[in-house]
């Protein structure tokens, strides 16, 4: 009998509500929220590549095998459902996985500058919940069947912040010129920005979950900006005006700091370290 991935309820739902005022003929003041939920499949769906689709057989290379398909130890491993055997990793979901959703949420003041010029300054912010996140469990009784052996265990574990500020200084198109300028200054932080940043423990009740660390892609601070000038047309007749009109110099810029480096490995419970030592 199949079962569903997510319980039905109705409190998945993800109203998004929005409002402006203006203060002046010349500042608006916006703001909004929402609520966005997420399919979160892509960590369940890669449960699709394990067991029983692939099978794993260690193969003794001393001396060096010859490449030849033909012989024993290139046939493919027997098809088994014994756990140990060739199948050494399985995967499992949580019966009570959740929905994962965001909060999102901005406020913004623009103001005219002149005839032709805007300023906007905007705090940007969001907050992930429930999301799912990818541990390696690995019970004695897998440990003591051969390296390697492990349950890929889905859960509702993981969370994320963000927050920025964000300026925009825009120049609509006015004689001939028009430009745009945005400078960022951010900071995301998750659990973990990929599934394979997950812990390794003896059982789901002994993985002790990291702080929040810098995201993979948290970018401090970046600018860029962006120019447009029309050539004028000097009035040499229609022939300079067939060859010349519609010409214009285009600039772009781009600066930002370096994303964090970002150092994976692997950590054990001490209940995974006592399976380990024999003594």
């Amino acid at each position: 009998m199949a079962h569903p991935l997510w319980h039905t309820h109705f409190r998945n739902f993800a109203p998004r509500i929005g409002a402006a005022y203006q203060i002046t003929p010349k500042s608006v003041v916006r703001g909004g929220i929402g609520l966005f939920c997420d399919l979160g499949y892509g960590d369940v769906g890669s449960a699709v590549i394990g067991f029983p689709y692939e099978r794993l057989e260690s193969i003794n290379a001393s001396p060096p095998l010859p490449f030849d398909l033909s012989y024993p130890a290139f046939r493919p491993p027997p098809f088994s459902t014994a756990i140990g055997s060739n199948v050494l990793s399985l995967s499992a979901v949580d019966p009570n996985l959740r929905l994962p959703f965001t909060r999102q949420w901005n406020a913004a003041v623009e103001r005219v500058l002149g005839a032709n010029q805007t300023l906007t300054a905007t705090y940007v912010g969001s907050d992930g919940r429930r999301l799912v996140r990818q541990d390696l469990v690995v019970p004695p009784l897998l440990m003591s069947l051969g390296q390697g052996a492990s349950v890929q265990a889905t859960r509702n574990a993981g969370y994320s912040h963000s927050n920025a500020l964000q300026v925009h200084f825009q120049r609509r198109m006015s004689h001939g010129l028009q430009a745009l300028v945005s400078y960022n200054l951010a900071k995301s932080s998750d659990l973990g920005s990929s599934d394979e940043n997950g812990l390794i423990a003896g059982s789901v009740t002994d993985i002790v979950l990291p702080p929040l660390a810098p995201s993979d892609f948290d970018i401090r601070q970046s600018i860029a900006g962006a120019i447009s000038y029309q050539i004028p047309i000097p009035s040499w007749g229609r022939a300079s005006n067939a060859i010349l009109k519609g010409w214009a110099v285009d600039g772009l810029v781009r600066v930002m700091t370096a994303p964090p480096i970002n150092v994976f490995t692997r950590e054990f419970s001490p209940s995974v370290w006592h399976l380990h030592d024999p003594g």
